[in-house]
Parts: C-alpha cells; structure tokens; sequence
C-alpha cells in the first residue's frame, strides 16, 4: 500500500456544517453542577447546614438547600432584595467557607422564601472543595 500525503486526499466537497448545533447540556441552564440538601446530608451525616447571611441592615440565619461553586439557595423567613450585596458564612463538614456573594432571586415557598445566591470572588480553595464533593458524589453513584 502506498502512503499516501494529505494533498493527495480528494476534497470533501458539499460538506456543510450545521453551525447553530449546541450540545446538549445535562445541568439545564446551570453552568455547574449543585449538590442538594440530601446529598450534604449524607455526606456530612447532618440534618441541615446553617448558613449566617448579613448586609447592612440584614442579619439572618438561613438553611442551605443546594450548592455549586457558583452560588447556592437558602430558605429564610424573610425575602432579601435581589441585587443585594451580601455576607455569608457556613461549614460544611470541618470546612469553615465565607463569601460575598449577590441575591440572584428569591421565591415564596409556603411561610418561607428560596433565596438563589451567587458567590462574588469565590475563594479557590472554597471553590476546590465544593468540586471535590461533587466528584465525591459522582463516584459514590
């Protein structure tokens, strides 16, 4: 068999790309995956997380429903502005994770309200920590 050079290969004529192709996308509109409530407490053998939420005239503690490295929701008793700038603290596990963070949206689920949060300047090692859990409950799956 004779080798052959790329510029003896015939051209590949009519060839058409479908240039509005988008893969499909598991995690929805999410740009990362979230770990839920039930996964945290199996993880960490807990009944729930508590998270502390402060601004400048909000001081509230809040229950942490779900997490990704880029935000996480909370139910509170109270509704927070969206865009409002924030504070907030939480363990998981031994891991003691504090950011800034942005109200994103809130909505009223019976006496309480589901607060979407998104981290402002995530600290790396915060970040590492919440993909290792992932990549913990992926494996575990």
């Amino acid at each position: 068999m004779k080798k052959m050079s790329w510029d003896e290969i015939p051209t590949l004529e009519n060839l058409q790309v479908d240039w509005d192709y988008e893969p499909e996308n598991p995690l929805g509109k999410r740009l990362s995956a979230r770990l839920l409530k039930k996964d945290l407490q199996e993880m960490f053998e807990v009944d729930c997380v508590p998270v502390k939420i402060v601004s400048e005239k909000f001081d509230k503690k809040s229950y942490l429903i779900d997490i990704s490295t880029n935000g996480l929701a909370v139910f509170l008793d109270a509704k927070i502005k969206t865009g409002m700038l924030i504070k907030l603290g939480f363990f998981l596990g031994r891991h003691k994770i504090i950011s800034k963070g942005i109200v994103r949206n809130n909505s009223r689920i019976e006496s309480d309200y589901r607060i979407g949060i998104e981290f402002l300047n995530l600290d790396q090692k915060y970040a590492s920590f919440i993909t290792s859990l992932n990549s913990s409950k992926i494996h575990h799956l």
